[in-house]
């Protein structure tokens, strides 16, 4: 028993390093995995060897069980998912650990086997973890259904090889290559089944996200015409005024009037020279966002063509990070300017917006550290935690091949924070 405590206390092991390294938690026990770790192995254990198969299903029915409890804040599905694919990672390891010791019959024909197999799969699983592969997993939870289907059957596919071997067990080392090769086609076909569903869930949130901009693109276009409307209008006024004005200085108050009614520049309009008309119309709802707080956007825009190796919808992201946080860093009657250019293939955006004292290059760092925020009044009120939005957006940015950076500079005795984007 003792023999076997050990080797279903190895496997517990891997499950474990597995499991956290494909939610991104830390590997740092709680009383959840320190109470698993013992009695697991312990159920398992006791279970007779020749009882092969009903250990196999009792041990699938706790491992569930103990993913279920280990992750009580994710989704059921999303938790029955995780325990198959760390099951069908570490059945695939396992199979290759078992074509190494193949090799060494002394090993095999030992009675400690199952140790030296389990401990083999440990020291297997430890560089793949390094690789972070949670985004494997946030790949699968964000997946469609003929996904997981296709993940689901691979599973069964599986299973029913261990349960075959399980009652057939002296046909493991005479079939170990036709397993491998099973094993590494139904592999290759979820990669190739998960890659064309993730590039069909870019292309169905590029989709949503034209569907969701497009109307405030299509309320700048109004804006525009009915603000024409209003200049034909005030000019065709303006045109009477000389014959309905009896002095200069009557004429003189009439087109003050007139004027100081219409000084509204139309700042929005450089953005209908943006030939992505998604990023545009994030820019203009940021724009009106920031108008409802007194607080004035002038949009510089160089370049009509925008050339960049990002998508629209990535780069409508990226800016509305930067765009967010220069309005959450203003106060009324405070003005930003925004200068957006092309050139060598990529896009250049400069964001400036005014801040009260200097900010030093060691602040300026901590801005881009997950976490970090100066929102602390925000925080405090709302209970939601900030801080995430600039981390995120200089990893998904650098690993685009993108630059973005920071600095804070004095202007006639004003402090200016600038934010640049380029990718």
């Amino acid at each position: 028993m003792f023999i076997s405590y050990i080797t279903s206390f190895l496997e517990f092991i891997c499950y474990y390093i597995f499991m956290k390294a494909y939610v991104s938690k830390s590997h740092i026990p709680t009383k959840t995995d320190l109470f698993a770790a013992i009695i697991i192995p312990l159920i398992l254990s006791i279970i007779p060897e020749d009882y092969a198969v009903a250990s196999l299903i009792i041990g699938q029915i706790v491992y569930i069980f103990y993913f279920f409890c280990a992750n009580r804040n994710s989704k059921g599905l999303n938790n029955l998912f995780l325990y198959i694919l760390t099951y069908d990672t570490l059945l695939a390891i396992q199979f290759f650990a078992a074509l190494l010791l193949s090799l060494f019959p002394a090993v095999i024909n030992s009675p400690y086997h199952g140790i030296w197999g389990n401990f083999l799969v440990m020291c297997l699983s430890l560089p793949l973890c390094l690789c972070k592969p949670a985004k494997i997993f946030s790949f699968i939870s964000e997946a469609a259904v003929p996904f997981r289907f296709v993940l689901l059957n691979t599973h069964l596919i599986l299973v029913s090889i261990l349960l075959f071997l399980k009652t057939n067990p002296n046909r493991l080392y005479t079939n170990i290559s036709a397993i491998i090769i099973t094993t590494f086609i139904l592999i290759v076909s979820n990669a190739i089944v998960l890659y064309y569903d993730q590039k069909m869930n870019l292309q169905r949130h590029e989709l949503s996200s034209y569907q969701k901009n497009l109307p405030i693109y299509e309320s700048l276009i109004n804006e525009i015409r009915n603000s024409q409307h209003e200049y034909s209008n005030r000019l065709q006024n303006l045109q009477t005024l000389s014959s309905t004005c009896t002095n200069y200085d009557e004429l003189k108050k009439c087109i003050q009037t007139y004027t100081y009614e219409y000084s509204k520049p139309l700042h929005a309009y450089p953005l209908l020279q943006i030939d992505k008309p998604l990023l545009a119309a994030t820019l203009y709802n940021l724009s009106c966002q920031a108008e409802k707080k007194d607080i004035g956007i002038q949009f510089d825009v160089v370049s009509d063509k925008l050339e960049s190796h990002a998508s629209e919808v990535d780069l409508s992201d990226y800016l509305s990070i930067l765009m967010q946080n220069a309005i959450e860093a203003c106060s009324p009657g405070d003005k930003i300017y925004v200068h957006l250019s092309s050139a060598d293939g990529q896009t250049q955006f400069e964001i400036r917006n005014p801040v009260p004292k200097f900010i030093s290059s060691d602040e300026i760092t901590n801005f881009f550290k997950n976490g970090y925020t100066t929102k602390a009044l925000i925080e405090k009120r709302d209970n939601v935690p900030h801080g995430a939005g600039l981390n995120n957006l200089l990893k998904s940015v650098t690993r685009k091949k993108g630059t973005v950076g920071a600095d804070c500079i004095e202007h006639a005795g004003n402090y200016w924070m600038i934010f640049n984007l380029q990718i």
